[in-house]
């Protein structure tokens, strides 16, 4: 589900439900490059628990089609180890954000190596994802927690966690999105972002 669709939804079915995009929603949201806008935030402003629940419900459903988990090493690549890219074997998993399409341009290309020690990061806000973000555990053995939230307030029922463990473990996530990550245990990630065509 889209986040035009989520707030579709909500309008229609909650009329004591706000739910607000743009700027004044969420805490600043920097400039990016080329001097696009990042992509909006959605929040909500619950007067119910209800409505808490129900859009609770709908951000979750939102973040399963935008946050995806894995082990590179696990994926099915056909004997590749090509599990990003333009194979058919990338798409299937609800957004498709591993499959890139062979004819189709990607930019502004970004790859970050990063050694975490413990206790970093610890949650700090990170901004407004654009594009798509996928990190690596590069490390033999590690835990790191990153967590994904509709809102800026990682409003307990609006955030979907996951910790990488294990050397190739990954988690990719599409725009919109807020996180923040927690280095429990020291972790080398190698992150990839880029931009999919519009």
């Amino acid at each position: 589900m889209e986040i035009g669709k989520l707030i579709q939804s909500v309008d229609q079915r909650k009329s004591h439900m706000v739910v607000s995009v743009g700027q004044g929603a969420g805490p600043p949201i920097p400039r990016r490059a080329q001097g696009r806008m990042p992509p909006q935030p959605v929040t909500a402003h619950n007067q119910t628990s209800n409505s808490n629940a129900e859009f609770g419900m709908q951000s979750k459903q939102l973040l399963a089609q935008n946050v995806e988990f894995g082990n590179a090493g696990d994926m099915d690549t056909h004997e590749t180890g090509w599990f990003v890219g333009f194979s058919d074997w990338t798409k299937g998993a609800p957004g498709n954000l591993r499959h890139v399409p062979a004819d189709e341009p990607a930019a502004g290309l970004c790859v970050k190596w990063f050694y975490h020690p413990a206790g970093n990061p610890n949650g700090e806000f990170k901004p407004l994802s654009d594009g798509r973000t996928m990190s690596v555990l590069v490390s033999p053995t590690s835990e790191f927690r990153i967590e994904f939230s509709v809102t800026a307030d990682f409003a307990p029922q609006d955030v979907m966690a996951h910790t990488l463990r294990r050397h190739g473990d990954f988690v990719i996530w599409g725009p919109g999105l807020f996180h923040r990550a927690f280095g429990v245990q020291p972790a080398c990630i190698l992150t990839v972002r880029w931009s999919p065509p519009r």
